[in-house]
């Protein structure tokens, strides 16, 4: 399929399947052009993952879905940080201290977990 990366496209632009008959027999490769490898730049995308096997796909794909943050626990996180931190303060200036003070923590400790962290307190 890698090697189908440089075959030449049609120089007809195509809005929908034509010609070829797509057949359960026909392999992924018959599909893959040059403007498959430019679709993959625009993306930004790595194309490394058509040199593997497709049995591994799902796997690789689930290693990566697993590995994403969840955007919305993050942001429930913070909000309750600040609900918890905020409160306490008595003014607007300890308050603008106070998130200067974790975001600076933040930057310092940067992404690790919990579990790291504790390694190296130890």
């Amino acid at each position: 399929m890698v090697k189908a990366l440089d075959k030449p496209a049609s120089k007809k632009e195509l809005k929908r399947l034509e010609g070829k008959k797509m057949t359960m027999s026909s392999s992924l490769s018959s599909f893959v052009t040059s403007k498959t490898r430019s679709f993959f730049q625009k993306l930004d995308a790595d194309e490394g993952f058509l040199a593997k096997d497709t049995a591994l796909w799902e796997e690789d794909a689930r290693k990566r879905a697993l590995g994403l943050r969840v955007v919305n626990d993050a942001a429930e996180r913070g909000t309750a940080l600040v609900q918890r931190y905020l409160g306490s303060t008595k003014s607007a200036a300890q308050e603008k201290y106070l998130l200067q003070l974790v975001h600076h923590h933040r930057k310092l400790v940067g992404r690790e977990k919990k579990e790291d962290l504790r390694k190296k307190a130890f």
